[in-house]
């Protein structure tokens, strides 16, 4: 009866070290994705920043013409008015 109980038990500790093994393993995959995505995230947000630079760029020299454009538009009223007294 006790060589059965021993040759349970070494079963169980093997797949006791088995399960070690394989939730090791998972766990370095578990990092490296993490690992991963962290750099792929990183790699987006730069991307994005980018992108909202030059839309900003964009936006500030598109304002500049408007106001050029609005002071044109006043220029050319003043005169009308002017030309009309």
């Amino acid at each position: 009866m006790l060589g059965g109980s021993n040759e349970d038990l070494l079963l169980l500790l093997k797949e006791r070290d088995s399960l070690e093994n394989e939730s090791e393993n998972l766990r370095m995959k578990i990092n490296a994705i993490q690992s991963s995505l962290k750099e792929y995230i990183a790699e987006i947000l730069e991307e994005v920043n980018v992108e909202n630079s030059v839309l900003e760029s964009d936006v500030q020299y598109r304002i500049s013409e408007y106001m050029e454009i609005l002071k044109d538009i006043n220029n050319l009223k003043i005169l009308f008015s002017s030309s009309n007294s």
